[in-house]
């Protein structure tokens, strides 16, 4: 009898302290930086599928799940450590600890498994044939459109964290080509077509090479400077040549996307402090998800760039004063509203056009709901 009124009172106990407990819970939990570069899932339509869309959308709002995430983290990162040693010396392939499409890598680097980056990494996503060739003519058509109307067109691949430092990668992540997705797209276009497309692996591993740290370690992005050098190349292929940068090196403690997605506390990183064509002022102002910026660069050439957020690592502050007006946009969120004359007067307005995207990304430009096909079925091309 004793035990099940015990039961009983635990039973009770729980139910009215996860009521009660709540509120505290989550005011603990609210103290814990945690950023998972994704949005919550929301309260879900009713349907055959509600209960469980809902348990996703109960489970992103438990008022200890960031503390938990942190928690495991911290056991996360002890626990491969020990792993790697053991499995290496076994000589175990593909075996690496992730948490929330985060992997600890060596010497404390940080790198993202989501939108596909390890098959990028190790080379097992590569085009067939027939993917590169429907590629190859979205670019064409969209390369001869611009061509007609006399406006400079460049597609500008950021190079994926992942590959530009394999060797703090997991050792136990195999790569299996060499030869990447994204380099056989390249080769085709450049082989096929005269339309420009920027992909500055080379170049930013030989200055890589000087021992220069151009991508954060505990973030998706390149730094300053590693903008700067893929800046170099960008601004080449549209006929410029880019001025000498000054810089100042530290390390500073701040937080960082990968750090935000497992809720690690900030670490120290480097950052550059860096100082482009100081005789050009400029200034840089955000409407809605666009960049837009004005110089007193006598030039008087117009920018328009569409990409994801390498477009405002660094690179903005570069664009910006190489042109006397410049538009940054956010090629999900506004290229339809360009497309459709919601904003802007056309791309006749602008002298050079650029389409950017990060390697992983690489299918939202390419891709059958990718930035080039919009513009076709927009333009009728």
């Amino acid at each position: 009898m004793k035990k099940k009124i015990a039961i009983i009172v635990i039973f009770v106990f729980s139910l009215v302290f996860s009521i009660i407990g709540w509120p505290l819970l989550a005011k603990i939990d609210s103290k814990v930086n945690l950023d998972e570069n994704r949005n919550p899932t929301p309260f879900p339509e009713f349907n055959n599928e509600f209960f469980l869309n809902f348990d996703n959308y109960f489970i992103d709002r438990v008022p200890i799940r960031k503390s938990s995430i942190k928690n495991m983290t911290n056991i996360e990162l002890a626990l491969n450590k020990l792993y790697n040693k053991i499995l290496l010396s076994l000589n175990i392939d593909d075996y690496y600890i992730t948490q929330n499409q985060v992997v600890f890598g060596e010497n404390d680097w940080l790198f993202y498994t989501g939108d596909n980056s390890i098959e990028h990494y190790k080379g097992t996503n590569l085009p067939s044939q027939e993917e590169l060739d429907v590629y190859l003519n979205r670019v064409q058509k969209v390369g001869n459109y611009f061509e007609s109307i006399g406006k400079e067109f460049v597609i500008y691949v950021a190079p994926n964290k992942e590959r530009m430092y394999a060797e703090n990668m997991p050792k136990g992540i195999k790569v299996v080509s060499e030869t990447k997705r994204i380099d056989l797209i390249k080769q085709h276009i450049d082989q096929n077509s005269n339309v420009k497309m920027v992909y500055p692996y080379l170049e930013l591993t030989e200055q890589k090479n000087i021992e220069q740290q151009l991508y954060y370690k505990w973030d998706t992005h390149w730094n300053k400077l590693g903008a700067y050098y893929a800046f170099c190349e960008l601004y080449s292929a549209i006929g410029g040549e880019a001025a000498p940068i000054s810089y100042e090196c530290k390390n500073i403690f701040a937080d960082r996307d990968l750090q935000l997605m497992i809720a690690k506390e900030k670490g120290e990183d480097l950052e550059y402090f860096t100082n482009y064509r100081p005789e050009i002022s400029c200034q840089i102002s955000l409407d809605g998800s666009k960049y837009i910026s004005k110089s007193n660069n006598p030039n008087g050439k117009k920018l328009l760039l569409f990409g994801d957020s390498f477009r405002i690592v660094g690179t903005l502050d570069y664009l910006s004063k190489e042109f006397t007006d410049c538009i940054m946009a956010d090629r999900l969120l506004d290229i339809h509203s360009f497309l459709s004359g919601q904003w802007g007067v056309g791309f006749e307005e602008y002298d050079v056009i650029v389409l950017e995207c990060v390697e992983r990304f690489q299918n939202d430009i390419f891709g059958d709901e990718g930035t080039l096909q919009k513009i076709i079925n927009e333009l009728g091309l």
